[in-house]
């Protein structure tokens, strides 16, 4: 799954909710949803947005459809640790742009 948004028109009922998260938000992802898929529900910190398109800090990537089985759980963290998986999609993302 690409990680840097290419279609900036996704026809996904759900992507104003990936485009409306900001790093540090604290999120529960439904299991069925991400990618790796998920198998089970599990809470997860946002670390870097782009477009329709997010990763979090453990390296789940979610794209624009997977916003259905995303929710905000009210909590913001300033301070977070981001898995040496998610600097290496963050920073090959960051050289396709």
């Amino acid at each position: 799954m690409a990680y840097r948004m290419i279609n900036l028109n996704s026809p996904s009922p759900f992507k104003d909710v990936i485009l409306g998260l900001k790093p540090g938000d604290e999120i529960m992802v439904k299991a069925g949803y991400g990618y790796p898929e998920l198998t089970i529900d599990t809470k997860h910190i946002v670390a870097d947005v782009q477009g329709f398109a997010a990763v979090t800090a453990t390296g789940l990537l979610l794209k624009c459809s997977d916003g259905e089985g995303v929710k905000r759980v009210g909590v913001h963290h300033k301070d977070f640790e981001i898995s040496p998986k998610t600097k290496t999609i963050m920073a090959r993302a960051r050289s396709q742009n």
